[in-house]
Formats: structure tokens, C-alpha cells, sequence
């Protein structure tokens, strides 16, 4: 493709992969939250994840306007109606993070960054944990809810060989009851926010995560690198191997 072509990037994790494949030349719009790195808060904002402003992405007019499980049935409407090209490049789980940056990759420059993309491919092989140990993790105390295996660090943690607590439902983050936590009995609970702390919590006592002291708080820069499926994979499976020699000792 050109490089006189311009990209709209609907996603954080979109908006990560376009700079790793150095990329960000092409990129004239971005959501609120897509604050990494730091560079990318030059661009203009054009919407949430949520939504985009319409008015705005018709002002920028961008060649290709880049989605991550995202796209709504009213956006999908607005952009082919106004014949705007997009693609909807969705990563949840890790192992979508390779062939999603290798899709953006194909979408903005012909395929032309695979060596880049091989490297970090490379640097992702898990060596299993042993498959009794247990983890519950808390994205929300209010209402409480827990990313299970379907969820990116779920994955993640998965592929390292944990068990992951995890419902019947397909959703990658879902609400749980605290007495399923508790039957549950993880060995450790890792949390993704600061609303309340987990050994306060009557019952959960009993809970060998408690008992152990084996409890991890995530600060917002881990937060982020655990929660966006993206180019920094292989920071996040730093990160939770930097846990998994905590919960061995």
C-alpha cells in the first residue's frame, strides 16, 4: 500500500500494534484511552471504545478505520454508507495477538514488518506451571467480577498452566458470587483494581490466596499490559511470571 494511507484506530491494542509495526506516520485518530506510548496522545481523538464521533471521523475522512471486537451495527452503517473502508481486527485471547498484529500489518503495509513480528513471536513460548495451582482473577468488587479463561491474562495464565477460575459462561469477564470464589479456593488471586482489599472480606479466610498472603495488586501500568491483547505480550507474560516465582515460594 501507500504510505500516503491513513489510519483510524478504534482500539488501544489497535493503536499499540501500529506504532510496534512503526506504522504511526499513517495514524490521524484514536480513542480517548489510547494513552501508550506516550506518543500516541498527540493524535486526535476521535471517539471511545465505545463509540466514535461520526462528525469528526468525517472531517479526518481516513483512508481505513481499524476496529478490535468493537464495531457496532450503527457504526458499521455510518461508515459504509459514507464509504468508508474498515476492518475489525479482534484480539481477546493471547493467541490472537500474533495473527491480529500480522493482519494490521497485512492491512497497512503489505506484510512488509515480518521479521519484527516473528521476533515476538518468538519470545512467547510458556513452560507449564503444575496444574494444581489455582487463580482467581478480580477485575471488579462492585459488583464482583472475575476475567476467567476467555479473557486475555485468563489466557495467558492458562497457557503458563494455572487453572483459572472460570463459569459456564463464554464471556471473557463475567460476575461471580463470593461463595464460588470461596468453593473455588484459589491459590492466589491476582487484582485489577483498588476498590476494596480482599482480606477484609468476611469468609474469604478460609481462602488458601488469604491464608498465604498470596495476593497480587496490579498498579495501572500492569493493568493495562495485562488487559489491552496487544505488542506488549510479552511484558504481560513477564509480569505473570514474575508472579508465578512469588506464589512458588
Amino acid at each position: 500500500m501507500l504510505n500516503s494511507l491513513t489510519v483510524a484506530s478504534m482500539a488501544p491494542n489497535i493503536t499499540e500494534s501500529i506504532f510496534f509495526l512503526e506504522l504511526d506516520s499513517m495514524l490521524i485518530g484514536r480513542t480517548l484511552y489510547c494513552d501508550f506510548p506516550k506518543e500516541a496522545e498527540s493524535i486526535e481523538i476521535i471517539g471511545t471504545f465505545i463509540e466514535m464521533n461520526y462528525e469528526k471521523m468525517l472531517i479526518l475522512n481516513p483512508d481505513i478505520i481499524v476496529f478490535s471486537g468493537n464495531l457496532t451495527s450503527k457504526e458499521r452503517t455510518f461508515l459504509e454508507e459514507n464509504k468508508i473502508q474498515y476492518a475489525d481486527v479482534k484480539m481477546e485471547r493471547a493467541e490472537d495477538v500474533i495473527p491480529a498484529i500480522m493482519r494490521i500489518d497485512s492491512l497497512l503495509s503489505n506484510s512488509s514488518h515480518r521479521e519484527k513480528i516473528d521476533s515476538l513471536k518468538n519470545s512467547l513460548s510458556f513452560s507449564l506451571s503444575a496444574r494444581s495451582t489455582k487463580i482467581y482473577i478480580e477485575i471488579s468488587s462492585k459488583p464482583l467480577i472475575s476475567a476467567n479463561k476467555n479473557s486475555y491474562v485468563g489466557s495467558m495464565l492458562e497457557l503458563m498452566g494455572f487453572i483459572v477460575f472460570s463459569d459456564s459462561n463464554y464471556s471473557p469477564y463475567s460476575p461471580v458470587s463470593q461463595e464460588d470464589v470461596i468453593k473455588f479456593n484459589p491459590s492466589a488471586i491476582i487484582v485489577f483494581h483498588d476498590e476494596s482489599n480482599v482480606n477484609d472480606r468476611l469468609g474469604w479466610d478460609k481462602i488458601n490466596a488469604v491464608k498465604n498472603n498470596k495476593i497480587f495488586y496490579l498498579n495501572k501500568e500492569e493493568t493495562d499490559i495485562l488487559s489491552r491483547p496487544g505488542p506488549r505480550i510479552a511484558e504481560a507474560k513477564r509480569i505473570l511470571e514474575e508472579f508465578r516465582e512469588k506464589i512458588s515460594l
